[in-house]
């Protein structure tokens, strides 16, 4: 009831304010600890991991009968989330990182003032935050895609489990093909994910206008869902190695900040906009997104190459 929504919405946003930390520092180590050319593979190996986990997942779900299948499943994923988390972080803290400067500290009011400050004085990060920010509609897509399988199938486990490996495959597949381009050129490799994101979008449309007999088959949403997961991929490697190698030791900690920080707040505008649009019609939504995909692939082109010495 009441009580279980509050600590839900509680521990969410404790598991929120983890991931916004860890945002900014893993970027700034990141940064710091890897040459700048290999840094979008070592995304790309690391995606690759986390899908193969994820598909395996994913292949219990959709294999194992269902009354063979333990109650505690769900409790086991996620300790093993927890374990995983831990894990890394013992992994961080035998990082060899240069200390950081302890001097000049500053008050709330001073930060804010000089995010802003910086905000206003460099143009190609608000290109870049303009970007990302069309680069959400990617995101956005996944749950609609869901729906319509829901619609369209029984919506099992089984059902689930189906999409859930094809999302790790496409993870497992791409990440590290995104990540070795995303070190030649990280605003062509969002471009091309917000391309690809985009086509999907109209393709889907066109099949829901032209063919609804077909949407019926759990093969069509699983493929649906395993190009979004490569779009998708290339998304995230392309603009966190945009975002590393446009920065400097410096200023990267500072960026990646501001960054989460207004992306976070356009999320919230945005999702509720686009939660009030699915409500409506999730055909509506997805013609949106899908302009929105072909949008971001043009504001992710007219950014600077960052990987330019």
């Amino acid at each position: 009831g009441f009580s279980a929504g509050v600590a839900v919405i509680a521990l969410l946003a404790v598991f929120s304010l983890a991931r916004g930390v860890a945002s900014v520092a893993a970027k700034d180590v990141l940064g710091k600890t890897v040459a700048k050319a290999k840094r979008g593979r070592l995304s790309g190996y690391a995606e690759s991991i986390a899908g193969a986990v994820t598909g395996l997942v994913g292949i219990y779900l959709t294999l194992v009968p269902e009354v063979q299948r333990s109650d505690g499943l769900l409790f086991a994923i996620i300790a093993a989330a927890g374990v995983s988390w831990l894990l890394g972080a013992v992994t961080f803290l035998m990082l060899d990182e240069e200390e950081g400067a302890t001097e000049g500290g500053r008050d709330l009011k001073s930060v804010l003032t000089g995010q802003i400050d910086l905000l206003f004085a460099d143009a190609e990060l608000r290109r870049f935050l303009w970007a990302r920010s069309l680069l959400l509609s990617t995101a956005f897509a996944g749950p609609i895609y869901v729906a319509f399988a829901q619609q369209g199938t029984d919506g099992s486990l089984a059902t689930l489990g189906l999409l859930v490996v094809a999302t790790g495959l496409a993870g497992t597949l791409s990440s590290a093909v995104w990540g070795g381009l995303s070190d030649r050129s990280s605003r062509r490799t969002m471009t091309y994910a917000a391309v690809g994101a985009g086509l999907l979008g109209a393709v889907v449309l066109a099949i829901h206008a032209a063919l609804p007999q077909v949407l019926g088959s759990l093969w069509l949403h699983g493929a649906v869902l395993f190009v979004l997961g490569v779009s998708h991929s290339g998304v995230r490697i392309g603009r966190k190695t945009q975002l590393i190698d446009m920065t400097t030791a410096e200023s990267r900690a500072q960026y990646v900040a501001l960054s989460n920080s207004l992306i976070g707040v356009v999320l919230l505008g945005s999702g509720v906009v686009i939660g009030l649009v699915m409500s409506w019609s999730l055909l509506m939504a997805l013609a949106i997104l899908t302009l929105g995909a072909f949008a971001a692939a043009f504001a992710c082109w007219r950014l600077e190459e960052a990987q330019q010495d």
